[in-house]
């Protein structure tokens, strides 16, 4: 019973996902936006975020602080280091 729960989470979530493509740009851009924001309010995301479909950019913005002792913000062009050590 566990398993057909979780099948039928799945396709939601894929039905969601397909629905979402199909929607206006603008709607999905707002609804992106909204969706990351909640995260950033929750404290669990800072970051830059660009999303692009058929090379159309939908979203490209910065969410919390890229220095937190700064009060410097996050943008599309901050650069992050990553990599490992």
């Amino acid at each position: 019973m566990q398993k057909a729960t979780w099948y039928r989470a799945g396709w939601g979530l894929a039905v969601c996902l397909c629905l979402a493509v199909y929607s206006q740009t603008q709607d999905l851009a707002s609804r992106m936006d909204e969706y990351i924001n909640a995260h950033v309010q929750m404290g669990k995301f800072t970051g830059a975020v660009l999303v692009a479909r058929e090379g159309k950019i939908l979203l490209s913005k910065g969410y919390g602080l890229a220095n937190r002792e700064h009060g410097v913000s996050n943008t599309p062009q901050t650069k992050f280091r990553i990599g490992s050590i």
